[in-house]
């Protein structure tokens, strides 16, 4: 059960055990192919100049791999929790506080 007290306070929820450790793995992998793209597509460079090199931006633009985890039924049933039955998720960054992109 989500402590959704949590989120109010915080404004981000940990959901525990919904990928498998070789999803993860997976998850980890695809991060970084689409940091690599979009490390091409942006320049480096500029990315660090706007303070966003360790940022993924959209990666379920580039893979359809981050939609599926989107749609995960746990995940829309926090969403229809906080924000009623009708909502659009149109934002999704993956951050890393070092070269490694680990997390969305």
């Amino acid at each position: 059960m989500i402590d959704l007290k949590k989120f109010y306070k915080k404004g981000y929820i940990v959901i525990e055990n919904i990928l498998s450790d070789g999803e993860i793995k997976l998850l980890k992998e695809k991060l970084n192919v689409v940091k690599d793209i979009q490390h091409k597509e942006f320049s480096k460079d500029n990315l660090k100049n706007i303070g966003e090199l360790n940022m993924v931006r959209c990666p379920l633009f580039y893979d359809s791999y981050f939609l599926n985890l989107i749609t995960k039924s746990q995940v829309i049933d926090i969403c229809e929790k906080i924000l009623g039955k009708y909502f659009i998720l149109s934002l999704q960054n993956s951050i890393s506080p070092s070269e490694r992109i680990f997390s969305i």
